[in-house]
């Protein structure tokens, strides 16, 4: 009953951000273990979109490319490229003109799982990020993963992103949310933070 309740609560949100809103670009950009084209995260991002608009005819089907994927609203444009392809097939540079630079806003989603963490290479993408795209563009990142899987790893992530952030004077426009298994509240509270964020 709650859920449907927010359903209906955020498809009214998004539909008056969509309406009354220039056509805007955002790009999810996704660190994570999973071999999928797809990973469940960024299925989760626009199943959920897809569910505020209530399947309205106002969008289109996912566009794929070879390493990436887009779907379209009525007047924003969502972009989702895995960052696990950054130095096998593209540059910092690739990357950043295709799929960064110009969009109003970034969600970065970094995965944590029973695998081996490498904490260095997750802080050279998330770096290179923040680097890359101007300060008052901003980024909403998302750690989600198993739960026993977050307890162990999000105050480690979140620290380093916050010294990251800091580093970068980015601190005004970022914001970090964690994802548990099954629930979207979190993801709606981000979602909605970096529309109403962009579109100041």
């Amino acid at each position: 009953m709650f859920q449907s309740l927010l359903d209906y609560a955020w498809y009214w949100f998004y539909r008056i951000i969509d309406t009354f809103q220039p056509q805007t670009q955002y790009c999810v950009l996704g660190y994570c273990h999973s071999s999928s084209y797809t990973p469940q995260i960024f299925t989760e991002i626009t199943d959920l979109l897809q569910r505020s608009f209530a399947n309205d005819d106002t969008k289109s089907s996912p566009i794929e490319t070879q390493y990436s994927y887009s779907v379209e609203f009525k007047n924003f444009y969502m972009t989702v490229f895995k960052l696990n392809y950054y130095s096998s097939y593209y540059t910092e540079d690739n990357i950043y003109n295709y799929y960064i630079n110009g969009k109003a806003g970034i969600i970065l989603t970094i995965e944590v799982s029973s695998h081996k963490q490498d904490v260095d290479d997750m802080k050279d993408r998330v770096q290179f990020v923040l680097k890359k795209i101007e300060k008052r563009v901003p980024v909403l990142f998302l750690i989600h993963g198993p739960q026993d899987c977050l307890g162990k790893c999000t105050p480690a992530i979140t620290d380093m992103i916050q010294m990251l952030v800091k580093k970068y004077d980015h601190e005004e426009y970022s914001c970090i949310a964690t994802k548990e298994p099954g629930k979207d509240g979190t993801l709606y509270e981000g979602l909605e933070w970096l529309f109403t964020t962009s579109c100041k």
